[in-house]
């Protein structure tokens, strides 16, 4: 009499973890929120946020630094209107209903400043890392890196958005700023991810080629701080001196 064979028992899929799936949840609420508005770019900078290596990938074919000016562009012209709003209300809220115009003005000077500054930011920024990924070894090109990193900061500042503006907020406003930090950490990740996987580096190297840049231009400051604290010191000594000479 033949003896059936059972089937092999399939492997358990892994169980999700709670983070992941806190993560899920977040990504669904961002992409519904992104699908809303009518501008493309916006799905593309939450799903670079998210998924930064599969949003690059399909990203392949149009890869150009006119894909950083345009993502950079519309980030700086977001934070410049933000600006000439906030310019705006506070000119009305102090009383002064006769400088609106010149609040306007400055405010259509800000947007045209934050343009320019997000996109030579993004364009500097990343010609820094690449410098460093470079040093530790990293194979790939500037061109695709910039425009992951683009797209993830993009996608970082759009999701924090909300946040920023309710951070302005007097009293609680600590709150939501304290509340958008995991988002930011989130998009040191993503970056982490960029750079590791434009430049096959290991996990180590990729993150060394985002701190050092931040750790070596901390150290900077410090130092700038320390000699003018004691140019200034070695100013008020002789000042003091010639004042008691002069008594």
């Amino acid at each position: 009499m033949a003896v059936s064979k059972a089937a092999p028992a399939k492997e358990a899929a892994p169980a999700k973890t709670g983070n992941s799936d806190i993560i899920a949840q977040f990504e669904g609420i961002c992409m519904r929120v992104a699908s809303a508005i009518p501008i493309l770019l916006f799905k593309t900078w939450v799903s670079a946020y998210f998924h930064p290596v599969e949003t690059l990938e399909k990203e392949k074919a149009n890869i150009s630094a006119m894909r950083v000016v345009k993502s950079a562009g519309l980030l700086g012209l977001i934070i410049g209107v933000l600006v000439m709003i906030i310019i705006v209300i506070s000119t009305l809220m102090q009383g002064q209903a006769t400088q609106i115009i010149a609040a306007i003005i400055a405010g259509i000077i800000a947007i045209a400043l934050y343009i320019v500054i997000v996109i030579l930011g993004m364009f500097v920024m990343s010609l820094i890392y690449f410098v460093f990924a470079k040093l530790f070894g990293g194979k790939g090109s500037y061109m695709p890196q910039t425009v992951g990193l683009t797209f993830v900061g993009c996608g970082t500042s759009l999701i924090r958005l909300p946040l920023t503006i309710l951070g302005m907020v007097p009293c609680v406003g600590f709150v939501f700023s304290l509340i958008s930090l995991p988002i930011a950490i989130y998009g040191f990740y993503s970056e982490y991810r960029v750079i590791k996987n434009v430049h096959g580096l290991s996990r180590n190297r990729a993150i060394a080629t985002l701190l050092v840049p931040w750790i070596i231009l901390g150290v900077l400051l410090v130092i700038a701080v320390l000699v003018m604290g004691a140019a200034m010191m070695a100013m008020f000594a002789t000042m003091a001196k010639s004042g008691a000479l002069s008594s």
